[in-house]
């Protein structure tokens, strides 16, 4: 019957103890964590990281002004990172955009190691209302949302 079985606590798992909000709350797991980040920040690995910047193809004169503010600010941060530190700054472009951004040092080919030093690297986008879209065909109702879109999608796209 019902009446005679026993209920066996289970254990909580290891994993969820750990996961949990509570675990991170107790002194073991603030003590933990002071520790994790104390030895991360005495013995960095090499940390690779990257500015994403999207320009259009057809630049006006303000998008270039903010590009080489950019660059600017880039190269700053260049300075002061550690030597294991590497990032860069990828510029999603197209036509007018891409020749300005090689202009101003920036290259095609991205860095092929982790031991590279940082780069400017141009990936070839273009702009969602830029795109053709075969004759026949409605046209793309995402377009409407085209500032908005073309602001993540060469996150989305990129395959660098």
């Amino acid at each position: 019957p019902a009446s005679m079985s026993t209920a066996v606590k289970a254990e909580p798992n290891l994993w969820d103890l750990v996961g949990s909000e509570v675990y991170w709350k107790t002194s073991q797991g603030r003590n933990r964590l002071k520790a994790d980040i104390s030895n991360s920040t005495n013995n960095p690995d090499r940390i690779t990281r990257g500015v994403f910047v999207t320009l259009p193809s057809t630049p006006t004169a303000g998008f270039l002004r903010e590009l080489r503010a950019m660059l600017l600010s880039w190269l700053l941060i260049r300075s002061r990172q550690p030597d294991s530190f590497r990032t860069d700054l990828v510029i999603a472009t197209s036509g007018r955009g891409a020749e300005f951004a090689r202009e101003l040092g920036c290259t095609d080919v991205g860095r092929t190691n982790a031991e590279g030093n940082s780069s400017c690297v141009i990936v070839d986008y273009i702009m969602l209302e830029d795109r053709h879209h075969p004759d026949g065909d409605a046209a793309d109702p995402l377009v409407s949302y085209g500032t908005y879109l073309n602001s993540i999608m060469p996150t989305a796209e990129y395959e660098g």
